[in-house]
C-alpha cells in the first residue's frame, strides 16, 4: 500500500474543505492574508514574511521589496515542504519536546561560531521573531523523527555492497577528487524554470561575494540532503557526479563558486572548497564505506518517501 494510496480519501475530503475555504475567505485571500494552503493548513504571508527577513538577515542579502519578491516563490516553496514534513510527523504521533528544540537552537549558534543566549540576542536586535526561527528547527527535527521510523528501517547494506564500492575506489585512484559544498534548488514545473534560474542567480552572487556565507545560504536555501550541515556533500572523484557538473568543477580554484548549473531536476551551485588527485591512501575502510553507503541509500529514499507526500497532499500557491 503506498503513501499516495494512504492519503487519498484524506485528499478528497480536503479538496471539499479548501473550496469552501476559498467561497468563504476570497476576500482575505485578495488582502494578502493567505500565502499558501497545504491540506488543511494554511500559511500566511505575515510567516512568508518574517521566514523571508530570517532568510535576508542569515544570508547577509540586501532586504529590499525587488528581493523580496524575487525570493519569495523560493522560500514559499520551502514553507509548503517544511508543513508538509510537519503534519506527517503529526500523523505519525511524533512529538517534539523544548529539549530537543534547545538543542537544534545550540547546534545552529555553534555552527555561527555563537552561543545560544548570543543567537537569540542578535534574533531580538534585528527584529526577527523567535517562532520563526523555531518553526524552522522544528520542522528539521520532525523530519529527522520521521526519516527514523520508517525509512531508515529500510536500508540494507551487504557486503557485496561494500566490496563494489571498495572496488570503484580502487579504479579511481589518480584522479582527480573534489571537497564540495552545494545548494540545489528544484524546479518543480517547467514554468518555474526562469524564476528559480533567477533566484539561483543572486545566491551565486552573494556567495561568490562572500564564499564564507556559503553554508549559511545552503541552510536557508539548498534542499538537498545536506542543507542542513552548511552544503557539504564531502569528496568526491571524477566520474561520481554528471558530466555537466564535473566539468563546472574542472573549471574552479579552491574558494570559488560556481555558476549555477542545470540538471534534469534543477539548479546547483558549487564551492569548491579544495582539490587534488585521489591516492591510495585516500582509501577510506570498510566501515567508512559501509556507512558512507547507508547515507547515501537513506538520502535517496527519504526523497522518494517526501515527493510520495507531496504528491498525495493539496497544495495551492497564491502568490
Amino acid at each position: 500500500m503506498t503513501i499516495a494510496f494512504l492519503h487519498n480519501m484524506r485528499r478528497a475530503a480536503l479538496v471539499f474543505s479548501a473550496v469552501l475555504l476559498f467561497g468563504q475567505g476570497a476576500e482575505a485571500a485578495q488582502s494578502g492574508r493567505i500565502a499558501a494552503v497545504v491540506n488543511d493548513e494554511a500559511i500566511s504571508f505575515n510567516e512568508l514574511n518574517a521566514r523571508l527577513k530570517l532568510v535576508l538577515e542569515s544570508a547577509g542579502m540586501q532586504d529590499s521589496d525587488e528581493m523580496r519578491q524575487r525570493l519569495s516563490p523560493q522560500i514559499i516553496s520551502v514553507l509548503v515542504d517544511e508543513t508538509i514534513r510537519m503534519q506527517e510527523a503529526k500523523n505519525l504521533k511524533l512529538e517534539i519536546d523544548d529539549n530537543e528544540l534547545n538543542q537544534g537552537i545550540a547546534a545552529l549558534a555553534a555552527q555561527n561560531n555563537m552561543q545560544p543566549e548570543q543567537l537569540l540576542e542578535m534574533l531580538k536586535v534585528r527584529g526577527i521573531k523567535l517562532s520563526t526561527l523555531t518553526d524552522q528547527i522544528r520542522a528539521q527535527i520532525a523530519w529527522t523523527k520521521v526519516i527514523g521510523r520508517k525509512v531508515r528501517p529500510q536500508i540494507d547494506i551487504t557486503e557485496r555492497d561494500v566490496q563494489a564500492e571498495l572496488d570503484r575506489l580502487k579504479g579511481s585512484v589518480g584522479k582527480m577528487q573534489f571537497l564540495v559544498s552545494e545548494i540545489f534548488l528544484p524546479v518543480e514545473k517547467p514554468e518555474d524554470d526562469r524564476s528559480v534560474r533567477q533566484t539561483a542567480l543572486k545566491i551565486k552572487q552573494q556567495a561568490a561575494q562572500d564564499p564564507n556565507s556559503f553554508p549559511k545560504l545552503a541552510q536557508q536555501f539548498s534542499r538537498a540532503a545536506g542543507a542542513e550541515q552548511g552544503g557539504d556533500i564531502g569528496w568526491v572523484q571524477q566520474g561520481q557526479l554528471a558530466e555537466t557538473m564535473t566539468a563546472a568543477l574542472e573549471h574552479l580554484s579552491a574558494g570559488q563558486v560556481s555558476a549555477p548549473v542545470r540538471s534534469l531536476t534543477g539548479y546547483h551551485i558549487y564551492l569548491l572548497r579544495s582539490k587534488k588527485q585521489f591516492a591510495e591512501s585516500d582509501i577510506p575502510t570498510e566501515q567508512a564505506i559501509f556507512e558512507r553507503l547507508g547515507l547515501q541509500r537513506l538520502e535517496r529514499l527519504q526523497h522518494q518517501y517526501f515527493m510520495d507526500l507531496k504528491a498525495a497532499s493539496y497544495i495551492d500557491i497564491r502568490l
